[in-house]
Order: structure tokens, then C-alpha cells, then sequence
């Protein structure tokens, strides 16, 4: 209600001197650790799946040295456009889809559900980090959270398409031994995932649309599925077909369920 908005920005005023304060006291905890594996003098590749470097700017700013930020160089799978924010502000990022003429076909394909897709491929067996812990001789280590049954499903998925991609790997590791790293590191290896992402097969569809995807950190996360399902008259209501695709995260896998008898 209008008359109550100042009770809101009182709110708002109150919890913001307490965010900041928190803020820093993380930043500090965090600090050591960040250091610690920026031991060294050598540029250091930052890796991460992507997509605009929010983590590799935050990882930056947290450190003591401003200069830091020139040692490290972010490895990505693909960038989207909003990654010119950051790259506007001195962070440096690499990407291995999104370059030359594939650039604006991936970046669409990320739009259309291969992000999600990408993440779940590329998802870690563990939890999320939850605090850090040092030993005696000082190396400090993270501490990682129990996920929940669905996280942890959720992994079992990804480790078994892991497997495909570690098998297919081992058999193109030949190729090593023809060509060089910069002939062999080209974006063309990705047309599969834009055939995917764009005309997906029914197996594909039935093996992959029932995934669950978060934009939060934690087991406390709401998941959505990658496509939302609709049944009985539901199917032939416009408003509802238009509800449906717009939170469906894969929409040509939504069209192709919504069409098929």
C-alpha cells in the first residue's frame, strides 16, 4: 500500500548498514582462502561454465591487491551479452562457444534452454560451499553441505552424462597427436548441443525434459523442470499454452511435447 512505503523504506534503510557489515566480515573469511591460491606470479585461469563473471568480478574485489584482477583470466564455456558489464570494468574472460561466428547462434541457444542444460552437464557430485575450515599447518579447506535427495539425484544424472563425455574424449584423445591445441579448440565441436537445443529427438526429449533447474545456491533452492508439462484441456487453452512456455526453460522441447499425439 502506498501509505505504508515508508514503513518499507525504513525497512530497507535499517537492513542495509547490516548486509554491508555482513558483507565485509565474509569478505574477510574469504579472503585468506582466495589468497591461498593466488600464491605465485603466473596468470591464473579462472574456470568456471560462465556465463557474465559476476563470480570472477566478486572474486577480485575481495582480494587486498587491485591489481590481482590483471593475473587472472576467466575460462568459460560460453558468455552471454551482459558479460560486456563486466569486461567494461577490467575483468577478463575467455570463451570457447561463444567466439567469431558462432557467438550470436550460441548465445541464442543459451536463451532457449542450453544454459540449463549445460549446468546440469557440468553439475559437481557435491554440495554447495558453506564455510571454510584450517588445519594445523594453515591450508584452509572448504565445507561443503549435505544436499538434499533431489540434489543428490540430481548428480547421479549428471555423473552418468559426465561418463558419455569422459568415453568420448578417450576416443578422440588421437587427435592430439595430429594436430595442435589451437586447431582442435574450436567452437564447431558445439554444433551438437544447437542441434540439441533446437531439435531435440523424442529420446532426447524424454530422457532430459523432466530435469530440474535452480538459479539459487543451496538445498533450499526452488527447482523448476526444464519444460512444464500440460495436460488434458490445459493443452488446448492459449493462455495456459503461453503460461507454459514462458517458465518452460527448454521451449523447443515444450513445442515439440505440446504437439506430439
Amino acid at each position: 500500500m502506498p501509505d505504508e512505503a515508508w514503513r518499507v523504506l525504513r525497512a530497507i534503510d535499517t537492513a542495509f548498514g547490516d548486509v554491508l557489515q555482513i558483507n565485509a566480515e565474509t569478505r574477510a573469511a574469504l579472503q585468506s582462502y582466495y589468497l591461498q591460491a593466488m600464491e605465485g606470479t603466473d596468470p591464473i585461469g579462472f574456470v568456471d561454465i560462465g556465463w557474465v563473471g559476476n563470480i570472477q568480478r566478486l572474486f577480485c574485489n575481495s582480494l587486498p591487491d587491485a591489481t590481482a584482477r590483471d593475473r587472472i583470466v576467466g575460462l568459460y564455456l560460453g558468455q552471454l551479452p551482459s558479460c560486456t558489464f563486466n569486461e567494461a570494468r577490467g575483468i577478463r574472460m575467455n570463451s570457447f562457444l561463444t567466439r567469431g561466428r558462432y557467438r550470436e547462434p550460441v548465445q541464442k541457444a543459451l536463451h532457449k534452454g542450453g544454459l540449463e542444460l549445460l549446468e546440469f552437464a557440468m553439475t559437481a557430485d557435491h554440495g554447495t560451499t558453506t564455510s571454510l575450515t584450517q588445519d594445523a599447518a594453515g591450508k584452509i579447506s572448504p565445507v561443503l553441505e549435505t544436499p538434499s535427495q533431489e540434489e543428490a539425484e540430481y548428480a547421479r544424472k549428471a555423473v552418468k552424462v559426465q561418463d558419455g563425455m569422459e568415453r568420448f574424449l578417450d576416443e578422440h584423445a588421437y587427435l592430439l597427436d595430429h594436430f595442435d591445441l589451437a586447431t582442435l579448440a574450436a567452437p564447431h565441436w558445439g554444433l551438437p548441443l544447437l542441434e540439441l537445443i533446437e531439435s531435440p529427438t523424442p529420446e532426447q526429449i524424454d530422457a532430459l525434459a523432466s530435469l530440474t533447474h535452480s538459479d539459487a545456491l543451496g538445498t533450499n533452492a526452488e527447482r523448476l523442470p526444464l519444460v512444464t508439462r500440460l495436460s488434458g484441456w490445459k493443452r488446448y487453452s492459449p493462455s495456459h499454452r503461453r503460461s507454459a512456455r514462458e517458465t518452460s526453460y527448454w521451449k523447443s522441447a515444450f513445442d515439440h511435447l505440446l504437439h506430439r499425439r
